[in-house]
């Protein structure tokens, strides 16, 4: 078996569809964000990056992307982790390689499972089947076996759903009650003349509240334009909210539809999306919950139920089909949180699993 050097992105996207042709449940994700990181992007400017594969018997067996972003130096990311099934040989022999450049640019952990930053996308399906969400990457479940059998250190992150006419309303009731005076809640501009402003004001508050969390660290205001440039096209205001106080940003909730409902399998979201959105209205049954988060301060004021609140009032008003509401990921060990997601939205989802594994 070898290593090889992937020339450039549009290779490494066909090897990423081959390991999915036959895959009914296949939502392809993964393409707009290996352009996002891996593209002429400010993601890419600031990172040193080498895709790569094993080749066994003439087979490309398994592919990744070796990441070292400069606000997270410590870590060397093994993202879009792809492989055949029972090749614990060749898995491990890229591990090995990716240890090795991890090293040699003095990087302390290997993490597998985190495709650039975790406002990308996060963690291995572990438990729960069935076609992606938007927003959320796919893997054959199998994938967790190799990292598993080899001793990695296994994060666990949970997310929660809950069908739309079983939501407890006396819950975002409490927490208007509870929330503090003055504290508002507002719609974001995605205009043409402000979306950029827009950006740069949930990127400093990601920054304030995420800052000490796993998996997050500091992003540029650039990346997070470039990222949600790509999903303008299917987003209003609403689906943005911010909470403020006397002028400044509190805390935030985003949420949207789960536009892979009207994509087909192996196929990605793309221009038949927006139009079966926007010209035939053509609305999902699911909505998702993609982030909340308060400056500390607020925790415990009533603010994020109040954001669920609205956030449930505005899109059941916007969508009216909707049937059910799902959670992204949480951290596990972030008990807080799950408590007060598993209260709102009760039932199990899906989990997903990052691996560790320190040099």
């Amino acid at each position: 078996m070898e290593i090889i050097r992937i020339k450039n992105k549009n290779e490494y996207k066909k090897l990423v569809a081959d390991f999915y042709r036959d895959d009914p449940d296949f939502i392809n994700n993964k393409n707009g964000l290996i352009d996002l990181v891996c593209g002429h992007s400010h993601f890419r400017r600031l990172s040193t990056q080498e895709m790569v594969g094993v080749i066994s018997g003439g087979e490309c067996i398994c592919v990744a992307v070796l990441i070292c972003h400069k606000n997270d130096p410590e870590n060397l990311m093994m993202a879009f982790f792809e492989t055949r099934e029972y090749r614990m040989d060749e898995v491990a022999f890229l591990i090995d390689h990716a240890t090795a450049f991890g090293k040699r640019l003095g990087c302390k952990r290997l993490l597998v499972g985190l495709d650039g930053h975790c406002n990308n996308a996060i963690g291995f399906l572990s438990a729960g089947e069935g076609r992606p969400c938007f927003g959320q990457s796919y893997n054959p479940l199998f994938y967790n076996d190799y990292f598993r059998e080899l001793d990695f250190d296994e994060v666990k992150l949970l997310s929660f759903k809950e069908d739309i006419p079983a939501l407890n309303l006396k819950r975002f009731d409490i927490g208007r009650r509870l929330m503090p005076a003055g504290l508002k809640i507002s719609c974001a501009d995605f205009s043409r003349s402000g979306f950029r402003r827009t950006m740069e004001l949930y990127t400093d508050l990601n920054n304030r509240i995420f800052g000490d969390h796993r998996y997050c660290f500091f992003r540029e205001y650039e990346e997070d334009y470039e990222l949600f440039a790509s999903m303008r096209p299917l987003l209003d205001g609403d689906n943005l909210l911010f909470a403020t106080r006397q002028g400044e940003m509190v805390g935030f909730l985003l949420w949207y539809p789960d536009f892979n409902e009207l994509v087909s399998a192996r196929g990605q979201a793309g221009l038949s999306t927006f139009l079966r959105y926007r010209l035939l209205r053509q609305a999902p049954s699911a909505v998702k919950a993609v982030q909340v988060g308060v400056l500390s301060e607020f925790v415990n004021t009533g603010l994020i139920l109040s954001l669920f609140g609205e956030f449930y009032k505005r899109a059941t008003q916007k969508h009216k089909g909707l049937e059910v509401c799902l959670s992204s990921w949480i951290l596990e060990e972030n008990q807080k949180s799950v408590r007060l997601s598993s209260q709102v939205l009760t039932q199990p989802y899906k989990e997903m699993s990052v691996y560790e594994r320190t040099f």
